[in-house]
């Protein structure tokens, strides 16, 4: 008989506060739906990416870090920009023979 009572108290102050009632209620969908919306982005874009990873035909990314002497960073701090060039370049041209061979096999 409580809990009824509760119950029937709750629904006459929603009535008698109608706009509030809307408005929080409205607060609660958009919100609700911004977080959902928000979710659905990030999974969507994190099948893009997935997807264009598959693309490229790479499975496996193995990075190692090097240790560099003191001498040597001072060089390639030097010709930075010159070196980063030529690294990209002979990155790309060792993709492209990677891709090149995989295209071949399948």
């Amino acid at each position: 008989m409580k809990y009824l009572s509760l119950f029937l108290d709750t629904l006459t102050e929603l009535a008698h506060h109608k706009l509030r009632t809307l408005l929080t209620l409205l607060g609660m969908i958009f919100g609700v739906g911004a977080v959902i919306a928000m979710l659905n982005i990030g999974e969507g874009a994190e099948r893009e990416a997935l997807k264009m990873i598959n693309t490229m035909g790479l499975h496996n990314l193995i990075v190692e870090s090097k240790d560099f002497e003191e001498k040597e960073l001072k060089e390639q701090r030097k010709h930075s920009q010159v070196y980063r060039s030529e690294m990209v370049k002979s990155a790309l041209l060792l993709c492209h023979s990677l891709r090149s061979l995989v295209l071949k096999k399948h």
